[in-house]
C-alpha cells in the first residue's frame, strides 16, 4: 500500500514539476521570449528576464545538490542565488544555461523516482527537511518565478 501511494504521489509531483497544469510550462515561456530582450531593463524592476531565469536555475541546482550530494555546501542568500553581474550573456551561454536547467530538473525527477520510498526520510540530517518538502519547494519556487517571467514578457509586449 505505501509503495503504491509513494509511486502515485511521486508521479503527481513530477507532473507538477514539469508544469503545464496550474501554470504555463517554462519551455513555452522561454521559447516565446526573444534572446535580444532577455537583459532588457524594465522601469522599477530590480531584475531582467535573464536574472529571473538564472535565479530559478541556481535555486533548482541548489535543491538538487541538497537532496543528492553527500558533499553539499550551503549557499549564501541572496548572493549565491542570483547572477553575479549584469554583463551581457552570449546566445550560446544562455542556451547552455537553459539546457542545464532542464538537465537538473530531469536529474531531480529521476532522483525523486528512485527514492520514492524515502519521501519522508530526513535530508542532510535535518528532521524538518525531506524529499517531499524539497519537491514541493521546487514546484512552488519555479511556478512563482515562471509567473513573473510571463508578467515580464507582457510588460515588454513580447
Amino acid at each position: 500500500m505505501e509503495n503504491s501511494f509513494n509511486y502515485r504521489t511521486v508521479a503527481q509531483l513530477i507532473t507538477h514539476i514539469l508544469g503545464g497544469h496550474a501554470y504555463i510550462k517554462l519551455e513555452e515561456v522561454l521559447n516565446d521570449f526573444p534572446y535580444d530582450h532577455i537583459q532588457k531593463k524594465v522601469d522599477k524592476l530590480p531584475y531582467t528576464f535573464y536574472d529571473l531565469f538564472e535565479h530559478m536555475r541556481l535555486a533548482q541546482k541548489d535543491i538538487l545538490d541538497y537532496c543528492c550530494s553527500e558533499n553539499y555546501k550551503e549557499l549564501s542568500w541572496p548572493e549565491d542565488y542570483w547572477p553575479k553581474e549584469n554583463g551581457i550573456i552570449s546566445k550560446e551561454d544562455y542556451a547552455a544555461k537553459i539546457d542545464q536547467f532542464y538537465e537538473d530538473r530531469s536529474r531531480f525527477n529521476k532522483w525523486l523516482s528512485h527514492n520514492s520510498n524515502k519521501l519522508f526520510s530526513p535530508i542532510q540530517e535535518n528532521q524538518n527537511h525531506n524529499l517531499l518538502r524539497e519537491a514541493l519547494l521546487l514546484i512552488e519556487h519555479n511556478s512563482y518565478h515562471t509567473g513573473q517571467l510571463v508578467i515580464l514578457s507582457r510588460i515588454l509586449k513580447i
